[in-house]
């Protein structure tokens, strides 16, 4: 893999997803407290595991995408549009 595929990639996938996972994991925890019981939404293991679920979820959706959009030269992507 060419380190400039790897850098693409990283900011193709890995960047607007960590971004999106942060905003629903701590942006939801006032609609989620009323459905844990015996849980309080702001405990540190229910975080962190709800952010790697989502944060492994959206890279494997997102791996397929992200990996054909950096074998595509961007000048040849701008010329053709």
């Amino acid at each position: 893999m060419k380190l400039r595929d790897y850098i693409i990639r990283r900011l193709i996938l890995l960047i607007p997803v960590l971004i999106g996972v942060s905003l629903i994991t701590f942006g939801l925890t006032r609609l989620v407290r009323s459905m844990l019981y015996g849980l309080q939404p702001t405990d540190p293991a229910t975080l962190i595991l709800a952010a790697l679920l989502l944060l492994v979820i959206a890279i494997a959706a997102g791996y397929g995408p992200a990996r054909r959009a950096s074998r595509i030269d961007p000048i040849q992507a701008l010329r053709h549009e």
